[in-house]
């Protein structure tokens, strides 16, 4: 089954998204508060579902449409051209995260095939994403490397990568994930 998941706030980027993608299912992401408006637009026999996205929390908006996208079975693309700019952006993290294919609608048809092909979990070594499972609370970093199963110095080569992405901080405690890192080894599994 052919599912569009369409991101848009005006009937107008949901016309866009339905006038050049073929679908046999739909789904819309719409901001907080305009899913009804949406929902008036469609046809009974778009078989759509209407699901609100925060207007403005990017991460908010990537967690959501991740977990969505997960969810559904088929072949799945993304019109992401729509909504607001937390909404797109977000959208556009999550079919990263996934490994869905994304479209933008402006003034033609244009598919970003990179995204595709490329899964939040191919974004770290073995060793990093070892890191990133092993982290839990306030951590030494040496315990980090045991529980991890990594001798130290490349524990310690993975905490300092982590932390220039803003996945971990560090200070008298020890070791912890950030939200975004949290974000991160849920991903992983």
């Amino acid at each position: 089954m052919r599912i569009l998941v369409a991101v848009a706030s005006n009937e107008e980027e949901l016309h866009r998204a339905r006038k050049h993608m073929g679908y046999e299912r739909l789904v819309v992401l719409a901001p907080e508060g305009g899913a009804q408006r949406l929902a008036r637009a469609l046809a009974p026999e778009d078989k759509a579902e209407v699901v609100e996205l925060p207007r403005h929390d990017l991460l908010a908006c990537m967690e959501q449409a991740e977990s969505l996208l997960r969810g559904l079975e088929g072949e799945v693309r993304v019109a992401a051209d729509g909504g607001t700019l937390a909404m797109q952006g977000g959208v556009l993290l999550a079919c990263l995260s996934t490994g869905t294919e994304v479209w933008f609608l402006q003034h033609k048809p244009v598919r970003l095939p990179m995204l595709r092909a490329m899964p939040v979990e191919r974004r770290f070594t073995d060793d990093q994403a070892a890191v990133l499972r092993a982290l839990s609370a306030d951590m030494p970093a040496e315990q980090v490397a045991r529980r991890a199963g990594i001798p130290d110095e490349r524990a310690k080569r993975a905490l300092l990568a982590l932390r220039k992405l803003d996945a971990i901080h560090s200070d008298a405690k020890g070791v912890a994930l950030t939200r975004l890192g949290a974000y991160y080894r849920g991903a992983l599994g």
